[in-house]
């Protein structure tokens, strides 16, 4: 389980390394480990100087991650299908030039399940003209039972949660 900064910090590479070693089992994350992730595929960093987009108002208005990231996650509600699915099968169909970095496409090559599990209104999509709340729900509530599932599983081993204070605590307390 993670949060955005995680990525955004530059250790995609070595969650991803652990899942190719058979260390990781099943993804979890934020909303922000989705963009930052799906950012990094597209133009190899996050769009995102907080900083400077808060005083010149720019701050969560990269229109390419609102819209492509929503639109992915539409076409997965109309087929049942979840967050985090719906981004990493965006990334691999897209093509994105960055996409080896990416912790999501890297776990849809390798079957690891990959959830999102969103607060709604907490993320930089959900202010993009193409956000559809009832699609965000659907999707990360279809993660939370994939999530659910993984976790009754658990009968050895650790569950790390890295960066991810309230939300993915949360989430893993409630499955």
């Amino acid at each position: 389980m993670m949060g955005g900064a995680v990525i955004k910090e530059g250790c995609s590479l070595l969650i991803i390394d652990l899942m190719k070693k058979g260390w990781i089992d099943h993804v979890a994350g934020n909303g922000a480990v989705s963009i930052h992730d799906f950012e990094l595929a597209l133009i190899g960093e996050t769009s995102e100087d907080v900083p400077n987009g808060l005083k010149d108002g720019t701050f969560g208005m990269a229109d390419e991650t609102g819209r492509m990231m929503n639109l992915a996650l539409q076409r997965a509600a109309l087929h049942d299908g979840g967050y985090g699915c719906a981004i990493a099968t965006c990334i691999k169909e897209e093509q994105l030039p960055h996409k080896d970095a990416s912790i999501l496409y890297h776990a849809l090559l390798l079957g690891i399940p990959t959830t999102i599990h969103v607060a709604i209104g907490g993320d930089i999509i959900h202010q993009h003209p193409t956000c559809d709340g009832a699609v965000l729900g659907a999707t990360s509530y279809r993660d939370f039972k994939i999530l659910a599932e993984t976790v009754t599983h658990l009968k050895e081993g650790v569950v790390l949660n890295i960066g991810s204070a309230v939300i993915m605590p949360e989430v893993f307390l409630k499955a």
